[in-house]
C-alpha cells in the first residue's frame, strides 16, 4: 500500500445520493498553501488519538497540530496545521486524518473540511506526517478527527470515524 500527502489527492465527484464522502486536500479550495515548518509561534496545540472501529480492534491513529497567531473569535486566527495518520491493522481501509475550520466567505463564516494525511502502510508501526500547511485567509475552530478510508481520502461513511478532537 502507500502513504500519501494532501498535495496529491484527488478530489472524487460524487453521484446524487452516493454515501462515499470526500474531504478535498488541505491546499484544494485556496485556503491553504504548503510551507517548509512552523512560521507563526504565537500559540500552538497539539492531540493525538485512535480510532478503533469496530469497537474491538484499533484500526488507526491520527494527530494534529496547529499554529495560530493572536487574534479573536470575530476576525479569526492566521493559522498552519499539520497532522498524521497511521494505519494500524491489515483491513483494506486506509488510515485518513482529517481538518475541519471555519473560514470566512462574503462575510459569513462557513465550515470545511479536508483530508491533511492519509497512511495505507498496514501495521507498521509508522505514522505518515502530511505536509505543513499556512491558512492563506484568517480561519478559526480548528479540530481533527482520523478516519477509515481509501487511498484518496475518500470516507466512505461517516460512521468510520472518530470524534471530532480539539
Amino acid at each position: 500500500m502507500r502513504r500519501t500527502s494532501a498535495h496529491v489527492l484527488a478530489a472524487a465527484g460524487l453521484a446524487a445520493g452516493a454515501v462515499l464522502t470526500t474531504a478535498l486536500p488541505a491546499q484544494a479550495a485556496d485556503d491553504w498553501i504548503a510551507v517548509g515548518g512552523w512560521s507563526i509561534g504565537a500559540h500552538a496545540r497539539d492531540s493525538q488519538w485512535t480510532l478503533k472501529y469496530p469497537h474491538s480492534a484499533q484500526q488507526a491513529e491520527g494527530r494534529g497540530q496547529v499554529h495560530w497567531s493572536n487574534g479573536n473569535e470575530t476576525t479569526g486566527y492566521w493559522t498552519e496545521v499539520r497532522a498524521a495518520a497511521n494505519d494500524t491493522v491489515r483491513d483494506g481501509y486506509c488510515a485518513v486524518t482529517q481538518v475541519s475550520y471555519q473560514k470566512k466567505t462574503g462575510g459569513k463564516w462557513t465550515n470545511q473540511t479536508r483530508s491533511s494525511a492519509v497512511d495505507c502502510v498496514d501495521h507498521d508501526g509508522k505514522a505518515y506526517w502530511g505536509r505543513f500547511y499556512k491558512s492563506r485567509t484568517p480561519i478559526r475552530h480548528v479540530n481533527f478527527r482520523v478516519c477509515l478510508g481509501g487511498p484518496d481520502g475518500s470516507i466512505p461513511s461517516t460512521r468510520q470515524c472518530g470524534p471530532w478532537a480539539w
